[in-house]
């Protein structure tokens, strides 16, 4: 959208003169704060030694192997995956659900009602799920 705009305003070179021209000003403005920010430049630390620096690493390197040892140790890949099995596999049975009761209260004749199984519902949600997302690509692609 930003080089359309650029390609019709500029007839498609963007004038690199003009910018630095209008940012020109901003770069040499002084704002008068009675020395306010030199008194604070003043009183910020000095520079951290490159062994200061050399600690830090080693620090967040030795935490950082600690913590791939622990999740190996616990066995964290079986935990993750008994996690989001459980977690999807609720969160599709509340939705199945939902759309069960919401159904199950709408009159249906009675040739369709018997057509009705518990897999219904979950088919309906996938369908407004793929139906939603389409929706939304072709939203995008749009825009």
């Amino acid at each position: 959208m930003t080089e359309k705009k650029n390609i019709i305003s500029n007839n498609g070179a963007v004038d690199e003169e003009l910018l630095k021209k209008f940012f020109a000003d901003s770069v040499r403005m002084r704002i008068d704060d009675n020395g306010f920010a030199e008194r604070v430049m003043q009183r910020l630390p000095e520079e951290v030694d490159a062994r200061c620096y050399r600690m830090y690493n080693l620090w967040t390197a030795v935490m950082a192997a600690a913590c791939v040892v622990v999740f190996f140790l616990v066995d964290g890949f079986d935990i993750l995956k008994t996690r989001i099995v459980s977690m999807t596999a609720s969160m599709l049975a509340s939705m199945s659900d939902s759309i069960h009761n919401t159904l199950s209260h709408i009159s249906l004749p009675t040739t369709m009602s018997a057509s009705i199984t518990p897999y219904t519902p979950l088919v309906v949600t996938l369908a407004l799920i793929i139906i939603g997302s389409m929706i939304l690509r072709d939203l995008k692609e749009s825009a």
